[in-house]
């Protein structure tokens, strides 16, 4: 990081400048010294300077991060006369040297003379782009360095520019006044991508050039082999803007193959459509080699749409021989009219010289940055409309009095909890969720209804489990699986299956001083604690996997509510983990007192309704008896063999004659058959009670937990949420310090928040500008 990232823009004040340092830097020119000319440019120029401007303005408010904004890129081999091209054209010294001399970028901007009085001023600044580690900014931040009123020692100025950059660890406008260091390794860094910024008024033409350092491939044996690829990278990246146009400066002094930007180039912009080709020192092409740069000239080789251009710059001696840039043109203008075969070449006349080239510039940037126009708005158009977004999902900064500001957040998370809860608000997962739970505690209740089959062991082919009584164990499985079973099942609950045989030994086991052909009703009461016996631990399970999912609902819920606080959120969480906790066990115990009620003994009020669901289930039951297990009528002979048809033809009978409402299921009971003389009669009977009460005692059971879970765990639990947070938070007792600490913002949240306002800021201020052009 350079300095403070808080402040965008730090002008010189000479109050707290070092010594000795003002706030205008005056070059030694004396006060009647001419300006230098360039070269006048009449087409385009009021449009074109309002575009140029527009580009500036971008620039400005830090536009290149969020767009590829239109520009020309001035770049080549070092010391091919990148330098003198932009010398010429701006009519600015600028920093020279032997190596590599620049170290960094800089750009370029020049805005004409909007009068004959406007006078030449040139303002430097430093653009951060990037911190000293090369990682992009979150925000661009210029920073004022220096004004000065002449181009005569602008290149010092420049050079120690350059070295603000360099140190970013150091205040910049201390090395106004300082010595310019002999050796590179004295500064922090070797190469940066933060940017000079020369902004020139009074000049003759608008126009901005960005200055790439010279592509290199050596380095002297006091410097490091790693500024190759740095300089390489930070060529490719600037070259492939698709919204930039390529200034390639080519020396005739070596073969196009040979130069680095040519190959980077067509790397970028593989058809030529915005590269420029200059060649430069064409005074040292070799006796009998002019036709090769001749036909590169005129587009037979190398061919680039935007064609090739030929310049002519000054010696060192003829650099001192000038006094002014219109002298320099004369040389040049000279040279190409006087040596052939250049002064052959009418209808290239347009392809030579800085002033053509100048002209020329001036035009395709203003027509690139003229038809970027639509896309640059739409681009910013759609980059705000999701930064606002963004904004809206973040909560808003804490602003005011901090203890109300926790009492609303406190009281919108209890809010938010009860809507889940109590499924309000259109907020229904959270309530499926624990509806399906309740569903399959449901099934596993129902799965626990005693299971008979109704034949004996001669008749199944089994053997009875039952043989040695033992009331502390339940008995096994039998394997066979002709089993009355009405209800539906989980695949993983495995219940009993009584044989008669089982049954038997049940009510032998159970019974006291009952005659024979009775069943005792301890033998009922045994079958019924039978199958409550795993309700329990199906309830406690209920239980624990509705808390989970209620503290899975809290935990998200509290990093929304209150994941910008760390602190509060911290012993919110802890609150929320713990204050279920003691519901839990107050709902437990709920629960084991429902299921000991259950257990105590068999009880309903319902009589009609069980009396109803035992005769169902009695007459279902002996339609599966075996022929001569099957009760028969006093008196009455037995049935045939085929008693399934003979039933069937009887029903027909009774219903041909008009007695209607009788079934195969049901014709027993209403012909009052009586079967008191069956000696399997009672274990029906015992059969049919069991199965009788359990449909009357699950179904209570099943809504009774549910209900339980749902008003002692979670009703309770919303219902008391926010007066166990106020309280245990103790927020009306805190001083402001300690409410200023549970306030402290996550570092993320606050982070994102401010970067996210700047990025508003910074295209707010770019639709202006693209909006407010008027051409």
């Amino acid at each position: 990081m350079f300095w403070d990232r808080s402040v965008t823009s730090q002008p010189i004040d000479s109050r707290t400048s070092p010594a000795n340092s003002v706030s205008t830097y005056h070059s030694p020119l004396s006060e009647n010294e001419e300006l230098p000319e360039v070269p006048s440019l009449e087409p385009y120029a009021l449009k074109a300077a309002k575009l140029i401007q527009l580009i500036n303005q971008l620039r400005d408010v830090g536009a290149q991060v969020d767009l590829d904004l239109p520009s020309i890129v001035v770049c080549g081999n070092q010391s091919v006369g990148k330098s003198s091209i932009l010398e010429s054209i701006c009519g600015i010294p600028l920093p020279r040297g032997e190596g590599t001399c620049t170290r960094c970028v800089t750009e370029i901007r020049l805005a004409s003379r909007k009068s004959k009085t406007t006078s030449w001023k040139c303002n430097v600044k430093i653009r951060n782009e990037f911190d000293r580690y090369g990682s992009p900014l979150d925000s661009v931040q210029e920073v004022q360095f220096c004004n000065v009123n002449s181009p005569n020692g602008l290149d010092l100025i420049l050079k120690k520019a350059q070295l603000a950059i360099l140190n970013p660890s150091t205040d910049p406008l201390s090395f106004l006044n300082s010595e310019i260091p002999t050796y590179d390794d004295e500064n922090e860094l070797m190469f940066s991508r933060n940017v000079i910024c020369v902004d020139i008024t009074g000049a003759n033409v608008d126009l901005t050039l960005i200055d790439l350092p010279g592509i290199i491939h050596s380095v002297s044996s006091n410097q490091d082999k790693r500024m190759i690829t740095m300089v390489e990278s930070v060529v490719k990246h600037y070259i492939s803007n698709p919204r930039s146009l390529i200034l390639a400066v080519i020396t005739c002094k070596d073969e196009i193959e040979n130069q680095a930007i040519f190959h980077f180039s067509r790397e970028v912009d593989a058809t030529g459509c915005r590269t420029i080709g200059v060649l430069t020192k064409p005074d040292t092409i070799e006796e009998g080699t002019h036709d090769r740069w001749l036909q590169v000239l005129l587009g037979n080789q190398y061919t680039l749409n935007l064609g090739w251009f030929m310049v002519k710059l000054p010696s060192k001696i003829e650099i001192k021989d000038c006094q002014n840039v219109s002298d320099n043109q004369k040389l040049e203008s000279k040279f190409f009219s006087n040596t052939f075969p250049w002064s052959n070449l009418r209808s290239r006349s347009d392809r030579f010289g800085i002033s053509r080239l100048t002209i020329e510039l001036n035009k395709l940037l203003a027509e690139l940055i003229e038809g970027s126009l639509p896309e640059m708005k739409r681009a910013t158009e759609l980059a705000l409309e999701k930064v606002v977004h963004k904004l809206d999902s973040l909560p808003p900064a804490v602003s005011g009095d901090g203890k109300i500001e926790i009492l609303q957040t406190i009281r919108h998370f209890s809010t938010i909890v009860n809507y889940h809860i109590n499924a309000q608000q259109n907020l229904k997962v959270f309530n499926q969720k624990i509806r399906r739970h309740y569903e399959v505690f449901r099934d596993a209740i129902i799965s626990s209804k005693p299971k008979f089959i109704c034949q004996s062991e001669k008749d199944s082919g089994t053997t009875s489990f039952w043989k040695k009584p033992d009331n502390s164990s339940p008995p096994r499985p039998s394997n066979n699986k002709s089993t009355i079973n009405a209800s539906p099942t989980r695949n993983s609950i495995k219940s009993t299956e009584f044989s008669l045989d089982d049954l038997r030994s049940i009510v032998n086991n159970q019974k006291g001083k009952e005659l024979d052909g009775y069943s005792s009703y301890s033998a009922f009461e045994f079958m019924v604690k039978y199958s409550q016996q795993t309700w329990k631990s199906h309830a406690t399970n209920l239980l624990v996997h509705v808390s989970k999912e209620l503290q899975l609902l809290l935990n998200k819920l509290s990093e929304e509510v209150f994941g910008r606080f760390a602190v509060l959120k911290k012993q919110v969480k802890f609150l929320i983990q713990v204050f279920p906790s003691d519901l839990q066990r107050i709902t437990h115990d709920h629960i084991t007192h429902s299921v000991t009620m259950e257990s105590r003994h068999p009880f309903t009020l319902n009589s009609a309704g069980f009396a109803r669901l035992k005769t169902e289930v009695l007459e279902q039951l002996m339609t599966q008896l075996p022929p001569e297990s099957t009760p028969v009528p006093n008196n009455a002979t037995a049935y045939p063999v085929n008693r399934s048809d003979a039933i069937k033809k009887a029903v027909s009978a009774l219903s041909d004659i008009g007695v209607r409402g009788i079934t195969t299921q049901n014709l027993f009971s209403r012909l009052n058959i009586s079967s008191t003389h069956s000696s399997e009669s009672h274990l029906l009977d015992l059969m049919a009670g069991s199965i009788a009460f359990f449909e009357i005692s699950s179904t209570r059971f099943i809504d009774q937990i549910c209900q339980q879970i749902d008003f002692h765990f979670l009703g309770s639990f919303g219902d008391l949420l926010e007066k166990e947070l106020l309280h245990s938070l103790s927020i009306l007792d805190k001083d402001p310090t300690e409410i200023l600490a549970l306030l402290r913002e996550d570092v993320g949240v606050s982070e994102s928040r401010r970067i996210a306002n700047e990025k508003r800021i910074r295209l707010e201020k770019m639709w202006r500008n693209l909006h407010e052009l008027d051409l």
